[in-house]
């Protein structure tokens, strides 16, 4: 039993679409980029059983893809920036913390 490459194609877009805007991007570090690596394969392997074929040019899909898979992978990136680093804040808030470092710094070079 085969698959046919159309299905093959729409699974791996709508994969691609769902880890791209629906589902919640994992945390930062070695997942992360394993996520964002999915993501860009899914959306390649999209455009490869779903562009239409030049028969003067076999590699007519891979500039879509690559495109379509770079663009998925910094959406989930933005994602992820928003959705983890939104509420952080330095640890030192206060103004006078920053300018007496600085004037003691100066004071100590004179």
């Amino acid at each position: 039993m085969t698959i046919p490459q159309p299905v093959i194609g729409v699974g791996a877009l709508l994969i691609g679409l769902l880890l791209t805007f629906i589902l919640p991007p994992g945390r930062r570090g070695r997942y992360a980029l394993l996520g964002s690596i999915a993501v860009f394969v899914l959306w390649v392997v999209a455009a490869f059983y779903l562009w239409p074929l030049d028969p003067r040019n076999g590699w007519n899909w891979v500039l879509p893809g690559v495109i379509a898979g770079a663009v998925a992978v910094v959406i989930r990136d933005i994602r992820r920036w928003a959705r983890y680093f939104q509420n952080l804040s330095y640890r030192v808030r206060h103004p006078y913390y920053w300018y007496s470092r600085f004037r003691a710094s100066r004071r100590r070079r004179r």
